[in-house]
């Protein structure tokens, strides 16, 4: 979230779709590559992480072609910034195997024909799922988490300091434990929060689309920005996230468990739990980002007192 005093948020245009978004054009005589143009109400400064890492995947299950199998792990790498407008994608299939299958993308600002550049580059594993083998199940739903319809919203949290930014009339965000107040000292940097598309990621089989995840998985801001207290203000930008699918998401809220492991010499590192509203547990991203004190951004008109979650 980005937040300083400025008069209030003006109305927001109508929502985009994530799942219309996430239409990728092939690109003829090119094997594995694709073309999108990114709307800038996905931007935060630039695009935000979790949707180019959404598009990457959603490039790579196009390519490998294999609906028997399910995302399981992925990597990705933040290389450059991403701008809305038009990017080109390139899904690489290395191996595609009876029970497994690996795919590598790269993904960049600019016409799909170009050369292909890794601005974001995203390894990508998927198999196939045995639910007749035993498992274990022992993260749960935080205790003190409050269900969406009482948690507090984002423009609750700061209805007067809240900049217009554009991916935030994407999707609704909720504060579950605690209260997020701008002038509290230092905290346990530790959030719960409740995440939705405005505009429902449930597609097919009544599930979200498995890249989308990607998106609520990119959320380490708000613990850091928790822990460090209101003297200072950061951007948080994602260097590397990597994400676990556990199990199809079958709810229209995701909720957010986010804790820092380390904060150090311009790095923070955390790890993200998420649940449905059953409670089951769909997914965990460890993110690794860097801190730029807001004194030193100079982009989008931003100017001022801010944070960035």
């Amino acid at each position: 979230m980005v937040a300083m005093s400025t008069p209030p948020v003006p109305a927001a245009p109508t929502p985009r779709s994530i799942l219309e978004d996430l239409v990728l054009t092939p690109v003829p005589g090119y094997s594995g590559r694709y073309g999108v143009v990114v709307d800038d109400g996905w931007r935060v400064l630039h695009v935000f992480g979790g949707m180019t890492k959404a598009l990457a995947l959603r490039a790579a299950a196009e390519a490998l072609g294999r609906p028997d199998l399910r995302l399981v792990t992925t990597g990705a790498t933040y290389v450059a910034p991403i701008a809305a407008g038009p990017v080109g994608i390139q899904a690489d299939v290395i191996r595609s195997g009876r029970r497994g299958a690996q795919v590598r993308v790269c993904l960049w600002s600019g016409p799909a024909t170009d050369e292909p550049r890794g601005d974001l580059l995203v390894d990508a594993v998927f198999g196939a799922h045995d639910d007749a083998l035993p498992g274990l199940a022992p993260v749960v739903l935080p205790a003190d988490a409050r269900a969406p319809d009482a948690s507090t919203g984002r423009d609750e949290l700061a209805r007067s300091r809240v900049v217009d930014v554009p991916f935030h009339r994407q999707t609704d965000w909720r504060l579950a434990v605690g209260t997020y107040d701008f002038t509290a000292p230092p905290d346990d940097p530790r959030t719960v929060s409740w995440f939705r598309f405005r505009n429902s990621a449930i597609g097919p089989g009544d599930a979200w689309d498995p890249a989308t995840l990607a998106v609520p998985g990119d959320i380490l801001g708000p613990a850091f920005s928790r822990g460090i207290g209101p003297a200072r203000h950061f951007f948080v930008i994602t260097l590397q996230l990597s994400m676990q699918w556990f199990a199809p998401v079958r709810s229209e809220w995701v909720c957010q468990e986010s804790s820092v492991s380390r904060a150090a010499g311009g790095f923070v590192t955390g790890v993200s739990n998420l649940f449905d509203e059953s409670g089951e547990l769909v997914g965990l991203a460890t993110q690794c980002a860097m801190l730029r004190p807001l004194e030193r951004v100079a982009a989008d008109g931003l100017s001022g007192a801010a944070d960035q979650g």
